[in-house]
């Protein structure tokens, strides 16, 4: 019933009068209507990026994927979906990838993911710069682990890990573009002795990736270590402008620290502040993302940092 009287009414409004032609001097009326300041405060609103948006999609992304697990590429990939080329996007690839290797899939699956962030159209950006070279670094870490693969065999043989790392290549046990990181630069390795058998060369060894300073270590345990809450550091406010956040080491007797300035970039106790927003942290660890939830209010960006 309420809709047919609604209905009825607008049935006796008048029409509105034609807006008037724009190609005699329609344009200039509606100038004249709006202005021209409300013309440019549109073009400006329609330009402005929509952080809040993304930034509550992504936290809520990432909360389900600690409760569903099992559907975190489906989860992440309906995040990507309607901004494919936003920062956060390239982000969510990078956990999508991380993912997949802890769940062991395969090695197609992941290089396609690996390869979907490389491939990014805007590295100027500092997530996408982190995002990037993380990417470069998981790849580092799956080459080395196979790496580790054939130095074992190696030596299971030999009775001795090699002298060099381009002894694999010479034996053709693997290729020599092998022997390259993703970022161009060589290996490092060295054959040593074992503690408990100092006479006794070439017992053991070290692999390490030096673009990034990451050596081999294992990479699931590493991943599992990612997804544990961040207690080093605890997170006090973030800047308005998203530049830098004040954060408090905890001391031994439990109580918070004095603040410190965390700027996008730095380096602090291990971790490294790639994205700051006033719902969520992203710090890499050792090369991988983590994300660390913040539930104080934001501050402005000219508060003294006097403490």
């Amino acid at each position: 019933m309420t809709g047919d009287v609604v209905t009825s009414v607008r049935e006796q409004k008048p029409p509105n009068p034609p807006n008037p032609p724009l190609e005699r001097g329609g344009l200039h009326a509606h100038l004249s209507r709006w202005g021209w300041a409300g013309v440019l405060l549109l073009a400006l609103f329609a330009s402005a990026p929509v952080h809040a948006s993304d930034d509550v999609r992504f936290l809520t992304a990432f909360e389900r994927t600690r409760t569903e697990p099992d559907r975190a590429p489906e989860i992440w990939q309906a995040f990507i979906e309607p901004y494919p080329k936003g920062d956060l996007a390239a982000l969510a690839r990078l956990m999508t990838a991380v993912h997949l290797v802890r769940k062991g899939a395969g090695q197609d699956q992941v290089d396609g993911a690996l390869a979907s962030i490389r491939q990014g159209d805007d590295e100027g950006r500092a997530l996408r710069r982190h995002v990037h070279r993380a990417a470069l670094a998981m790849a580092a870490r799956r080459q080395m682990r196979s790496l580790v693969g054939h130095l074992q065999a190696y030596y299971r043989r030999h009775v001795a890990y090699p002298a060099a790392l381009s002894d694999l290549a010479t034996e053709k046990v693997v290729a020599p573009a092998m022997l390259v990181d993703p970022f161009g630069a060589p290996y490092d390795y060295a054959a040593r002795a074992r503690r408990l058998m100092p006479d006794v060369e070439r017992q053991a060894f070290t692999l390490r990736c030096g673009s990034v300073g990451i050596e081999h270590e294992d990479l699931d345990r590493l991943i599992d270590q990612s997804r544990q809450p961040v207690r080093a550091l605890v997170v006090d406010r973030v800047a308005t402008n998203r530049d830098y956040v004040l954060v408090r080491v905890p001391a031994k007797d439990g109580t918070p620290g004095r603040a410190h300035r965390w700027k996008i970039g730095a380096r602090m106790r291990g971790l490294t502040l790639w994205y700051a927003s006033d719902r969520f942290l992203v710090v890499g660890w050792k090369e991988l993302p983590r994300v660390m939830v913040v539930r104080e209010p934001r501050m402005s960006s000219d508060e003294a940092i006097s403490r």
